[in-house]
């Protein structure tokens, strides 16, 4: 199975050990599933991690490697076809984009 984190998943993660989104990073090392990363979703993890490191207790650093650990992880895939615009929040375009590239589920605190 194949899944999408939404950055709001990934970043809840950083900041808690605590919760659902802490244990799909967990599964996620374990293998239980395969996520699926593009360029944008990477940029935009490293982006938001770097601005709420004080927050995480994370130095910008962290924050790198954390999303290079998530990106080995993950399936990285190209974006043939895009859509933007084409969601309420055009920030969220590429989420919908790499969702057209055939991956099963996204998941996100915001759906």
């Amino acid at each position: 199975m194949q899944v999408i984190l939404d950055t709001s998943v990934i970043v809840a993660a950083a900041i808690s050990q605590y919760g659902a989104s802490f244990r799909l990073i967990e599964m996620l090392d374990e293998a239980k599933f395969d996520a699926a990363i593009s360029v944008a979703l990477a940029l935009e993890c490293e982006e938001i991690l770097k601005r709420e490191a004080g927050r995480t207790g994370w130095t910008e650093a962290d924050a790198v490697r954390f999303v290079d650990w998530f990106v080995s992880k993950a399936s990285q895939y190209v974006i043939r076809l895009r859509l933007r615009p084409l969601l309420v929040d055009p920030d969220d375009d590429f989420i919908a984009e790499l969702a057209s590239e055939r991956v099963s589920i996204t998941w996100s605190h915001i759906m």
